[in-house]
């Protein structure tokens, strides 16, 4: 999936990240 993702001061980038999965079956 597509995330905007902050690598510094005035380096923001869209960029391929995993897709957000549930480790914890408590996890909401």
């Amino acid at each position: 999936m597509k995330a905007l993702v902050w690598y510094g001061i005035n380096d923001v980038r869209v960029d391929d990240v995993p897709d957000p999965q549930i480790l914890d079956p408590r996890d909401a």
